[in-house]
């Protein structure tokens, strides 16, 4: 039958929740038995409907469920370096890819505006992808004796406006002064006027609680009851109070509504004055309630020393092997990143409020810090916040939210210097390493409907999803619909917490003593028929890395188990990480380790 003139064919990418879930099912399943393919977005899907579409829904079809089947393990790939974006843009290259030919217009317009805002000058451009560019200025001091101050800039390639910049920002604030998270710098500390808020923010779709109780301050109470009421959390909510919900969700479709209206209000003026300002009114200016001449930027500290990525690159160059003191100091610096995104210092650490110069002698307060082994030794340098578990009394794991990276690899963690006069030793011979790149991060809450955990299934980079998103968990979880509470109760599927940043940092470490990429497809492992299932292949098993320590082996695989419940707890590493850095081994003298760092990121590759 001739398609009728005017007809529009429905797209062929996922249309609803049922469909999403089949689709997401379908990718996974593939991952899990090919590994790495084309990029999964729209066009993929749509050229893909009918496979996806015939993936089994669980609950529908049971005895259909796709079972993976053992595969033939392809060989692991070493970690090369790629030309970076940096050199790219530098060099002179055709313009037939549309988003080169973007990032270097953005890299010029971020040039000419900094230009402008101040004594900046530019130094060189530090790599883009996904959807940002970052850029290394220097700002001149003005005032003899202060040196000048390296920063990196990171705009949106899409333009001056952008979400995602802005929902950066956000995270990063959220570990604020955390001494291993990347930090964000206030503008007016560079003598930059700083943005007003957003007034015209899209509403958060996924949440209905999004506009509640929102914080990024130090409101944290010096006390809290140990036996406070157990909070109503959603679930109970549904069932025994009905009303009460029924009236939050109308609450938070009103302010929605609101709040596209306002979005779409701003968008019909914006093309009415350009309107006008093309059919004859050239000077027409638009009203500063629009903020239409807006620029998102993040400013970031810049780490001297590169990521980590770089430094894997190296160590293959150079055929060299991690020392086990750098790889525990290491261990300890990512360990402790992962406690600043369940305990954010700026809450919990106990000397948050006082003023780096109130701080005293770091001499003298490290001469008595964490003598006593695992406990706390709230440590403060300058004005970072040494991350560190609280008591148990001072947790409220009822107004905790678990903030969840999504987005750990080598890349997104960077190397900086060394802490100079810290008195206690713990970055004397190896730099500090930070956790970068909050643009992916999401405060996980507990007991939302299926579609808020779906959401977050693929978001990521390919190759480094956790078995949360990708493990065969999924095929059986049966969800009615898209508002239902069926993956909030499951223990491995859509359970994003803390434990998935601890799979990340150890997929890291596992990347930095193999040399290798993750397997793709991913290869689990059991040492036995009542042993946990773990993705740490090799570390265990090849001679040739018997040399690492064991004890940081056998953390490393117990924190790449496929439940998050099997790997261990933040209190956990913590001791161990304490224990593993005080270690001490026959051929790495403090000579040998500050020879081997010298070489890893000071001498010429």
């Amino acid at each position: 039958m001739a398609q009728a003139e005017g007809y529009l064919e429905p797209p062929r990418w996922p249309r609803n929740f049922e469909e999403m879930y089949r689709a997401r099912n379908w990718r996974f399943h593939k991952y899990r038995t090919e590994g790495l393919g084309p990029a999964y977005n729209n066009d993929y899907l749509a050229l893909n409907r009918t496979a996806w579409l015939a993936h089994p829904f669980p609950g529908r079809q049971t005895m259909l469920v796709p079972v993976d089947q053992p595969i033939l393990q392809p060989p692991l790939k070493p970690y090369l370096p790629r030309l970076p974006g940096a050199n790219i843009l530098d060099a002179p290259q055709p313009d037939d890819n549309p988003k080169m030919s973007r990032a270097r217009e953005r890299l010029r317009q971020t040039k000419n505006t900094f230009d402008t805002r101040g004594p900046f000058i530019f130094v060189r451009p530090l790599g883009y992808g996904g959807l940002g560019l970052t850029a290394q200025f220097k700002q001149k001091s003005q005032h003899p004796g202060v040196p000048d101050r390296d920063i990196v800039v990171k705009v949106a390639l899409r333009g001056w406006e952008d979400s995602d910049i802005r929902g950066e920002e956000k995270m990063t604030k959220k570990v604020a002064r955390a001494a291993h998270c990347i930090q964000r710098i206030d503008p007016t500390e560079l003598n930059v006027i700083p943005n007003k808020p957003f007034e015209f923010e899209p509403p958060d779709l996924l949440d209905s609680s999004s506009e509640e109780g929102e914080s990024s301050g130090e409101e944290s109470r010096e006390d809290e009851p140990v036996d406070k009421p157990p909070i109503k959390r959603r679930r109970w909510r549904l069932r025994n109070d009905a009303a009460a919900m029924n009236e939050k969700h109308k609450k938070w479709r009103e302010r929605t509504a609101t709040r596209k209206k306002k979005i779409m209000d701003r968008s019909l003026r914006i093309h009415q004055i350009h309107h006008l300002r093309a059919t004859g009114l050239p000077n027409l200016s638009f009203p500063s309630d629009l903020d239409v001449l807006r620029m998102d930027y993040l400013l970031l500290e810049f780490m001297e020393n590169g990521d980590v990525a770089h430094l894997i690159y190296k160590i293959n160059d150079l055929g060299e092997k991690v020392p086990n003191r750098v790889l525990w100091s290491f261990w300890s610096c990512l360990v402790k990143a992962c406690v600043a995104m369940e305990y954010p210092p700026r809450k919990f650490h106990p000397r948050r409020r006082k003023k780096p110069e109130q701080s005293g002698s770091m001499e003298g307060e490290m001469a008595h810090a964490g003598t006593i082994l695992g406990q706390p030794n709230w440590k403060v340098l300058g004005n970072d916040l040494f991350e560190d578990l609280p008591p148990l009394t001072r947790r409220w794991a009822g107004k905790r939210k678990s903030l969840v990276h999504f987005d750990i690899d080598p890349r997104n963690i960077f190397v900086g210097g060394f802490d100079v006069g810290a008195g206690d030793g713990e970055h004397e011979l190896v730099p500090r390493l930070k956790i970068a790149d909050f643009g992916c991060s999401k405060e996980i809450k507990p007991d939302k409907g299926n579609y808020y955990y779906l959401a977050f299934r693929q978001v990521g980079k390919e190759g480094f999803f956790a078995p949360e998103q990708f493990g065969l968990e999924w095929e059986f979880v049966a969800p009615k619909d898209g508002s239902g509470p069926e993956i909030s109760e499951q223990a491995v599927a859509g359970n994003y917490g803390s434990p998935m940043n601890v799979w990340g940092i150890a997929q890291t470490m596992w990347m930095m003593i193999t040399g290798f990429y993750p397997p793709s497809p991913p290869e689990p492992h059991q040492d036995g028929p009542f042993t946990s299932v773990s993705y740490c292949s090799l570390l265990m098993t090849d001679e040739k890395y018997a040399s690492v320590d064991l004890e940081l082996r056998r953390t490393i695989a117990a924190c790449m188990r496929h439940n998050p419940h099997d790997r261990p707890s933040l209190q956990i590493l913590m001791q161990q990480a304490r224990s593993g850095v005080a270690k001490s081994y026959p051929d790495e003298s403090d000579t040998f380790i500050r020879n081997w760092v010298k070489k890893m990121f000071t001498d010429a590759s």
